[in-house]
């Protein structure tokens, strides 16, 4: 069947990453210029395809706005990296808009670590959990951590990407140890489900092969847990993923 949409926004200077809906608005994050890293990043609020408001955040780093934009309260709240000319000393910033102008509400932005793979930020009705490399934040609206997770080890894990279901957070990403089970001898896909109160894993499995599987995204019903995932294969000519 032929999907014809209701309305559509694009253009050659903005590219979109991740996309959130809340109260009849659409809420969106990317990169301007160029991707990966651009020349800064963005997040804007549309409603039925007109632009409400669009914040800009650029310096003289490379400044990325990756995967994850979530909704608390009313506000929309954005994950970004900064890393300083590409010298490695990458920053992660979670930021609190005011809805009506995109404005950055004090005392955001917090800095929760740095980035070496993978960033996902979503929000339930009390705080924004936000994750970047091996550790996971619950965040409350005033900025103050409610708990911290060091899930795994720097150069270990790698987290990509959260869901929210009822009482518990949900990931999944890559490990290239044992965490959960045996390793397969590349980069494994775990998956995970997290008390949101505690931060305390209640489960942890893992999946892997001489072939690389990389946990990308992840959605949650009442019955299941669904991943999108990478998989392939290093070898003569390189790494080749489907």
């Amino acid at each position: 069947p032929t999907i014809e949409p209701l309305w559509q926004m694009g253009t050659t200077d903005y590219h979109l990453r991740n996309i959130a809906v809340y109260d009849g608005a659409v809420y969106v994050t990317g990169v301007k210029g160029n991707p990966p890293t651009g020349d800064a990043s963005f997040a804007a609020k549309l409603v039925e395809g007109k632009e409400v408001w669009k914040q800009e955040f650029a310096s003289d780093v490379v400044d990325w706005t990756t995967s994850g934009i979530g909704v608390l309260q009313g506000d929309p709240y954005t994950i970004r990296w900064e890393d300083e000319y590409g010298g490695g000393s990458a920053k992660v910033f979670v930021t609190r808009h005011d809805k009506t102008n995109g404005n950055t509400i004090s005392p955001w932005p917090t800095m929760i670590g740095d980035k070496t793979v993978g960033m996902d930020l979503v929000a339930n009705t009390h705080v924004v959990f936000a994750a970047t490399a091996h550790e996971v934040f619950a965040l409350q609206p005033n900025g103050s951590p409610r708990w911290h997770s060091n899930f795994g080890f720097s150069g270990k894990e790698g987290l990509a990407a959260l869901a929210v279901k009822g009482g518990d957070l949900f990931l999944t990403g890559d490990t290239v140890r044992g965490l959960f089970g045996p390793y397969g001898g590349h980069t494994d896909l775990i998956v995970a489900r997290i008390n949101a109160t505690t931060g305390a894993i209640i489960w942890g499995k893992q999946w892997g092969d001489y072939s690389a599987q990389d946990g990308d995204a992840i959605a949650v019903t009442d019955n299941a847990v669904y991943v999108a995932l990478r998989t392939g294969w290093t070898g003569e000519g390189g790494q080749q993923e489907s």
